[in-house]
């Protein structure tokens, strides 16, 4: 199959990539506290080259 027949006739690939960060503060009046950020997103890329290896298995 072609590339567009694989993704739906887009010819991109969905991907998704998140960040998390774990934070803790302290302020010079001692008040302190911490939380979790994330940030996440998604995209659709096309690809330039696909490729695929073949490897001897088992029986092969």
């Amino acid at each position: 199959m072609s590339a567009k027949d694989r993704t739906g006739g887009s010819g991109k690939w969905p991907i998704t990539a998140t960040s998390n960060w774990n934070v803790t503060w302290q302020s010079n009046t001692g008040v302190s506290g911490s939380t979790v950020l994330t940030a996440s997103s998604a995209d659709a890329l096309e690809i330039g080259e696909y490729r695929t290896v073949l490897v001897q298995g088992p029986g092969g």
